[in-house]
């Protein structure tokens, strides 16, 4: 991946490739699409708020084992800046590297929260939303 490519990840408002998701959907079909935006959404805010516990408290098993559940969701839906910032977050993790500290931590906090913002504009877009 060229610098170019990590420049066009990084610059995507929503954290999510807008083209991805509406295919997965259209996958699921007008009868099972609703239910799998619901799972898509809470399963994210889940992994958000392990991952926010585990960088609370330097947990490496929960960061890697967060980040990890973060890469296969990050990588169905979409959302390559999430994606990318997981894989960091895992390594180190893997290292046993003081995660809680590193600026990329902040940044992939801060892009699940517009990813989950952006899921949840799409669910409502689309007439999914409860």
């Amino acid at each position: 991946m060229t610098d170019d490519d990590m420049d066009q990840i990084f610059a995507l408002p929503s954290g999510l490739d807008e083209t991805t998701l509406p295919d997965l959907l259209a996958l699921a079909g007008p009868s099972d699409g609703p239910e799998l935006m619901r799972r898509l959404i809470d399963d994210i805010g889940r992994v958000s708020a392990g991952l926010a516990a585990a960088l609370a408290v330097d947990d490496h098993v929960a960061l890697r084992w967060h980040s990890h559940v973060l890469l296969a969701i990050a990588g169905t839906v979409g959302a390559p800046r999430a994606y990318a910032l997981a894989k960091r977050l895992n390594l180190r993790a893997k290292e046993e590297a003081c995660v809680a500290t590193d600026p990329a931590s902040v940044e992939l906090m801060t892009d699940l929260e517009k990813v989950i913002l952006r899921l949840r504009q799409i669910s409502v877009e689309m007439g999914m939303a409860r």
